[in-house]
C-alpha cells in the first residue's frame, strides 16, 4: 500500500511543478492546434480510462468484503496505473498551455489524485465508503475532461470572472444607492416637499435586476461563474434611510467609478475575442492577453475595495484612497489596451476614442468624489453635482456620460461578450 500512496505522492509533485513552470513560448497555442488537439485528445482518453479502473476497483473491493492489503496492492496498481496515465497526459499538454490553462488542468488532475488516494486508502478499512470515493474521482475526472479547449477559452473564461465581479460590485451599491435615493424621497415628500417619483426608482432598480440577469445568462458561453457577491449580507443590515446626504453624494461617485472599472474588464474581454487564434502573431495574442488577465484581476480587486469603502457610513479619506488606487488601475488597463495587437498603429480610430472618453470620464469621478470630502450634509450633494445636473434633480446629464454610452451601443467589436454595461447620470 505505501508503494501505491508513494507512486501517487510522485504524480502529485509532478503535476504541481509542471504547474509553477515558467510559461512556454509557444507561436500555434493560443487558439489551439492539432498538436494541442491530440495531446488533449489523450488528456481526456486518459481520464476515462481512470473512471473505468476506479469503479472496477470499488466493484470488486465490494463484492470481497474486507479486502486484504495483497488484493488492494494488486488491484489497486490498475487504479495508479490509470491515474500515472492521465498526468501524463496533463505534462504533455503543459508545454503548449499558458500559465492559467495549466493551472486549470493542474486542479482538476489534483483533484483525482485525491480522490484516487481516498479511495484505495478507504478500500483497507472495508467496503462502506467505496461507491461514494469512486464517485468522487469519477466527478474529478469530469472536471479534467472540463477544462478549457485552448489558451485562448482559459484566458477569456478568467477574463469573465473578473468582469462578472466588478459588475456585481457596481449592481450591488447601484441598488443602494437607488433605495438610498427612494428613502430620501420619501422623507422629504413626507416633510412636504417634491421628491422624484417612486415609480421611477423602482422601475431603475428593475433595470439594474435585468442587466445582472441578462450577463450571467451570457457569461456561460465562456464557461460560466460563480456569483459569489461579497456585499448581499450587507443589505439586510443597512436601513437606507439612514444615509446621510454626504454620504449618498459619495455613493453616486463611487458606483459611477465602479461602472467605469466594470466599463474596463469588458474591454479586456472584447479585445481577447477580437485577437487572432493562430498563425502569424498568436505569440503575441497570447502574450498581451496573460497580461491582460493580470490587469483585469487587478481591477476586479480595486472594485470590490471601492466596494468595502462605499459601505456607510463613510470614512471619506479611505474612500477616496481606495477610488484613486483603482484609478490607477484602470488607466494601467487602458494603457494595456493601446498595445492590444488588433489596436497597434491606431487601426480602430472609433475605439481608441471610445476608451479615451471612458478615462476622462472617470477621471471626473474621482476629481468630483474629492471634492466633496468629508461633508455630509446638502452641501456634499451639491459638491457632488460638480455644477451639472443630478438624478432626480431635473438637470441635464453631466457632459460625456450619455456620449460614452452612444458610444459603447455602436461599438462593434468580433464576437463581443455581454452587452456593454451602461454608465448612467
Amino acid at each position: 500500500m505505501d508503494s501505491l500512496e508513494a507512486r501517487l505522492a510522485q504524480q502529485s509533485t509532478d503535476v504541481k511543478a509542471a504547474v509553477l513552470a515558467p510559461a512556454p513560448d509557444s507561436a500555434s497555442e493560443w487558439g489551439g492546434s492539432a498538436a494541442f488537439a491530440a495531446l488533449r485528445g489523450e488528456l481526456l482518453e486518459s481520464s476515462e480510462a481512470l473512471e473505468k479502473a476506479a469503479a472496477r476497483f470499488a466493484v470488486m473491493c465490494a463484492d470481497a468484503g474486507d479486502a486484504s492489503e495483497a488484493m488492494v496492492l494488486a488491484i489497486g496498481a490498475a487504479v495508479v496505473n490509470a491515474c500515472e496515465r492521465v498526468v501524463a497526459a496533463m505534462l504533455g499538454c503543459a508545454p503548449l498551455s499558458a500559465q492559467n490553462l495549466r493551472q486549470a488542468q493542474g486542479r482538476a488532475v489534483s483533484a483525482a489524485i485525491d480522490g484516487t488516494v481516498a479511495l484505495l486508502r478507504a478500500a483497507m478499512q472495508g467496503p462502506h465508503y467505496l461507491p461514494q470515493l469512486a464517485g468522487v474521482v469519477l466527478e474529478a475526472c469530469e472536471k479534467v475532461r472540463g477544462t478549457p479547449t485552448s489558451n485562448k477559452v482559459a484566458v477569456k473564461r478568467d477574463a469573465m470572472r473578473h468582469y462578472s465581479t466588478a459588475k456585481d460590485t457596481a449592481r450591488e451599491f447601484d441598488e443602494l444607492l437607488l433605495a438610498a435615493e427612494a428613502a430620501a424621497a420619501a422623507q422629504q415628500q413626507e416633510e412636504g416637499g417634491e421628491g422624484p417619483a417612486a415609480a421611477a426608482a423602482a422601475a431603475k432598480d428593475e433595470a439594474v435586476a435585468a442587466k445582472a440577469a441578462a450577463a450571467a445568462a451570457a457569461a456561460q458561453e465562456y464557461g460560466g461563474f460563480e456569483d459569489d457577491d461579497e456585499f448581499d449580507d450587507f443589505d439586510e443590515e443597512m436601513d437606507p434611510s439612514d444615509i446621510c446626504a454626504g454620504d449618498r453624494a459619495r455613493l453616486k461617485r463611487g458606483v459611477r467609478f465602479i461602472r467605469f472599472v466594470e466599463l474596463a474588464t469588458k474591454y479586456l474581454v472584447q479585445e481577447m475575442s477580437a485577437l487572432p487564434a493562430a498563425g502569424a502573431g498568436a505569440d503575441v495574442a497570447c502574450a498581451w492577453a496573460e497580461a491582460a488577465l493580470v490587469h483585469g484581476k487587478r481591477l476586479a480587486d480595486e472594485a470590490t475595495e471601492v466596494g468595502m469603502a462605499l459601505y456607510p457610513p463613510h470614512e471619506p479619506a479611505g474612500l477616496l484612497a481606495a477610488v484613486r488606487a483603482g484609478h490607477a488601475a484602470f488607466v494601467a488597463a487602458l494603457d494595456h489596451l493601446l498595445l492590444s495587437p488588433c489596436a497597434a498603429g491606431g487601426a480602430r480610430p472609433t475605439l481608441e476614442a471610445e476608451w479615451a472618453l471612458a478615462r476622462a470620464e472617470a477621471e471626473k469621478q474621482v476629481a468630483r468624489l474629492a471634492e466633496i470630502g468629508d461633508g455630509d450634509g446638502e452641501d456634499a450633494a451639491a459638491a457632488a453635482a460638480g455644477g451639472g445636473g443630478e438624478r432626480g434633480g431635473g438637470a441635464a446629464a453631466a457632459p460625456g456620460v450619455q456620449e460614452t454610452t452612444a458610444a459603447m451601443a455602436a461599438a462593434t467589436v468580433a464576437a463581443a461578450p455581454p452587452a456593454a454595461p451602461r454608465v448612467t447620470e
